[in-house]
């Protein structure tokens, strides 16, 4: 029987190489997506703040308030059936109308898309 220790240790050995070689073009492809990543997210940001910027110029342009635009921000965050169920639970008991006007104060019907009123 012949000895297959040094075959196996040059087996070892090339198994080695090729675990480093992979490990290398990993790290290079990692840094690549994140330097990419953090481009993108770099260039969303600035466009998010001039688009804001704008938003509040605008606002500023129709006689809406600072105050009223944060309103309008914090109401967006929340579903408009939580905002809803938050204000019963406030307020108690309240019709539809009321509930339309709190709504549409907060901002949920904006730009013309407010609910119609359902008196007649």
């Amino acid at each position: 029987m012949r000895d297959i220790r040094h075959d196996l240790r040059e087996r070892l050995a090339g198994i080695s190489a090729r675990y480093l070689d992979e490990m290398y073009e990993y790290e290079q492809k990692r840094e690549a997506l994140e330097e990419g990543h953090r481009t993108t997210i770099d260039a969303l940001d600035s466009e998010r703040i001039a688009v804001d910027q704008l938003l509040k110029i605008e606002e500023a342009r129709h006689g809406i308030s600072s105050s009223e635009v944060e309103i309008r921000k914090t109401a967006r965050l929340v579903p408009l059936a939580t905002f809803i169920e938050t204000k019963l639970h406030a307020h108690g008991s309240m019709d539809k109308d009321q509930l339309r006007a709190e709504a549409n104060l907060a901002g949920y019907f904006l730009d013309g898309n407010a609910a119609p009123s359902t008196r007649r």
